[in-house]
């Protein structure tokens, strides 16, 4: 079994409690695989009344209060809309009900349980931002009576297949595909016209990438002005839109990366 690192343990007063994944980065449709591993002592055991994994993921979106809005106050007053995506618990021992106040025979010993959780096949990738996050956690919950529950996460990341995403609906819609070209025209004041064009190359079909893609980028520039152009530079801008409560929406907009190229662009070429 591989960790490498995903161990995510709380230890204290020689108890113990590890989650181990065989891997946190998997895609939708996939099964979280892994396993637990406790040690109570005796004096603690005896208290034990349930081990249980939960799976879960959920998608959280909130905006600062507008009469609150430093950091400190944001994290109390704000408008909040949380969807869960998927919850799956697994019980792995509960106290029998004639076995009061009787330590577990693992007790002092340390006892594992395996876990598997399957990844709804059109579950979003994950996403963290300052407005919203998409999570998804396997917990370790110890539940002692009368004393506090001890709660142990793990965070697995998840990614959506490029053929899911390809196959949505709403792709084969978009006026933006293979091989468009988006014009963008400005002007010099009175020192003439300035007009750009780019076009992606390269791709057949949906424009859908992956991290780690390349974007084929063609840019033409068309120079009618008394100017000359001395470079160019390309943007690549991310663009989320948030809603939680109606009427409340918000849109940011942030530069994943950009490319700049020295050109000579002078009077009348292109």
């Amino acid at each position: 079994q591989s960790t490498w690192g995903n161990i995510h343990s709380n230890s204290l007063l020689m108890q113990r409690s590890e989650i181990h994944l065989d891997t946190n980065q998997l895609f939708a449709g996939e099964t979280v695989r892994g396993s637990v591993t406790i040690v109570v002592p005796k004096s603690k055991a005896k208290h034990l009344w349930k081990v249980a994994v939960i799976w879960v993921g959920t998608e959280l979106t909130y905006f600062p209060d507008r009469y609150h809005n430093s950091e400190n106050d944001r994290r109390i007053h704000q408008d909040e809309t949380e969807i869960k995506i998927c919850s799956q618990d697994l019980i792995c021992w509960e106290r029998p009900e004639s076995d009061q106040q009787v330590a577990p025979h693992f007790a002092d010993k340390a006892i594992s349980w395996k876990f598997a959780f399957h990844i709804p096949t059109h579950a979003p990738s994950s996403f963290e931002s300052e407005n919203g996050h998409i999570r998804y956690n396997v917990f370790l919950r110890l539940d002692f009576m009368p004393l506090a529950p001890i709660v142990v996460n793990a965070i697995v990341h998840v990614l959506t297949p490029l053929n899911a995403v390809a196959a949505l609906p709403n792709l084969n819609t978009v006026p933006f595909c293979s091989h468009a070209v988006k014009v963008t025209e400005c002007y010099c004041l009175a020192r003439g016209e300035v007009s750009a064009s780019i076009q992606i190359e390269g791709k057949e079909g949906p424009l859908v990438y992956a991290s780690g893609d390349t974007i084929q980028v063609k840019v033409i520039v068309h120079n009618d002005s008394q100017v000359t152009i001395t470079h160019t530079t390309v943007q690549l801008i991310q663009i989320v839109t948030y809603r939680t409560v109606p009427d409340s929406i918000r849109v940011n907009e942030a530069m994943m990366t950009q490319v700049r190229r020295i050109v000579v662009a002078t009077p009348s070429n292109m």
